[in-house]
């Protein structure tokens, strides 16, 4: 991962972000989506929600999902309660 995280930082400011926007990143995601299959209504988020959910059920603390998914507990907390 940190081999990746060096690649995608090449070239690029300190100060700039490391990762694209999420609506670039779900543009970058449509075509592969379309080549696998998956329907319009998977997207980037989808993948983010079931990450957090399989983390959850296996009894991760809620503020470690939060920081893997660059989110708050409260937010964690509101969204997945039930």
């Amino acid at each position: 991962m940190a081999k990746n995280l060096r690649k995608i930082s090449a070239g690029r400011r300190e100060s700039d972000p490391l990762l694209d926007p999420v609506y670039k990143m779900a543009k970058q995601f449509k075509p592969i989506a379309t080549a696998l299959k998956l329907g319009d209504d998977v997207t980037p988020y989808a993948f983010r929600h079931s990450s957090i959910i399989r983390m959850l059920v296996k009894y991760v603390p809620i503020r470690i999902v939060a920081q893997h998914h660059d989110t708050s507990t409260g937010e964690i907390e509101k969204v997945y309660a039930r």
